[in-house]
């Protein structure tokens, strides 16, 4: 094999890839970028089992082939250069030839038939959506989803097409996200997305984008700015997400989303961060006051709110209101409430529908 090539073009490609590279273990194969000389055409694709990215770039292509790169290495190589072109040669050491200007470099390669081949054809199933949308969608939901492997399937976002909506579902067992945008589709499906495959497809989207996202049974992909990204899909069933979700609420509170957030950042910084800190939520006299002790010290935040329904006190892992508060788009939330032991149901204050979070409180006051 042996291409010459831009040397911007190949460091872009290289960088749109390397989002779907696996570095846990250097020695992996997935921790390799593909590469392939065909035509006129160089395609750099990596994969990390569960996202797959490909980018396409013109070159002047001498003799053909494909090669396994380790992702480290060339991108490091790759990111010091310029405009100046690049010459790739396989060489016959199981490795290739980098040469830029009058300097050179050699890498060792991974073998090729060891990396998985990923596919996923333009098939009739699809759905449009605006970028802005598929941005909030994914934005809006993603850090509910789970983290861990306890329930594997839980760390994947569901999402529902159902004629002219596209609904996204995430939950983690402590809390629940259901965002609702505008789509065109032409089928009824429900799909299990990796939640972060959606993250990273995101990061590629321009608010302005227009997008047209391909699926099938295993996959879903979609082509931006030049690339194909390619995720696989989860199997398997979901939680029956609008059992749990409650019907009725006693009380109701409505308060700035701006100042809830500004207050939850204050109260972060005696406990050091939210994660799995308990802090106290009483709803009193049109006022919401946050209590929480810690090593440091204790504070009392009090915001003013409007009330309907009796007073309670009640507690919550106070991060999982910052992730969501920071996240909506309204300047009015709506918290609604049954008991201390019940969970918080928040929506916009105003119009209802578009975002629906439910979050658990801790039992132990």
């Amino acid at each position: 094999m042996k291409f010459i090539c831009n040397g911007l073009d190949m460091f872009d490609a290289v960088s749109k890839v390397s989002k779907a590279v696996s570095f846990k273990d250097k020695s992996s194969i997935l921790s390799g970028i593909r590469i392939e000389a065909k035509e006129d055409k160089i395609v750099f694709f990596a994969t990390d089992g569960e996202i797959s990215i490909e980018k396409k770039i013109e070159g002047e292509v001498f003799k053909e082939g494909e090669i396994i790169v380790p992702a480290k290495y060339l991108i490091d190589l790759i990111k010091k250069l310029d405009k100046q072109e690049v010459s790739i040669t396989l060489t016959q050491k199981n490795e290739i030839k980098i040469t830029y200007g009058d300097s050179e470099a050699f890498l060792q390669l991974f073998d090729l038939q060891k990396f998985p081949k990923f596919e996923l054809k333009e098939e009739k199933e699809s759905f449009e959506i605006k970028g802005a949308d598929f941005c909030e969608l994914v934005y809006s939901s993603h850090f509910c989803a789970a983290t861990d492997d306890t329930r594997p399937i839980f760390k994947g976002i569901l999402l529902e097409l159902r004629q002219d909506k596209i609904k996204a579902v995430a939950l983690d067992g402590f809390r629940l996200a259901i965002v609702e945008k505008s789509c065109v589709g032409r089928a009824e499906k429900s799909l299990i997305v990796p939640a972060k495959s959606l993250v990273e497809i995101a990061r590629f989207v321009k608010p302005a984008d227009g997008l047209e996202i391909y699926f099938d049974a295993n996959n879903i992909m979609i082509k931006i700015d030049g690339a194909k990204i390619i995720s696989r899909l989860y199997s398997g069933e979901f939680l029956k997400y609008e059992n749990i979700m409650p019907k009725t609420s006693e009380l109701g509170v409505v308060i700035q989303a701006k100042m809830f957030s500004e207050g939850l950042e204050r109260v972060a910084v005696l406990l050091e961060n939210l994660n799995s800190k308990m802090v106290k939520f009483e709803f009193a006299s049109n006022n919401l006051t946050m209590l929480c002790n810690s090593e440091i010290g204790s504070i009392k935040e009090k915001i003013p709110c409007n009330m309907s329904g009796g007073d309670l006190t009640i507690a919550f892992n106070a991060r999982f209101f910052a992730d969501l508060i920071k996240n909506v788009p309204d300047e009015f939330v709506r918290l609604s409430f049954n008991n201390a032991q019940s969970p918080c149901l928040v929506t916009a204050a105003e119009e209802k529908g578009v975002y629906k979070y439910m979050i658990l409180p801790i039992r132990a006051l």
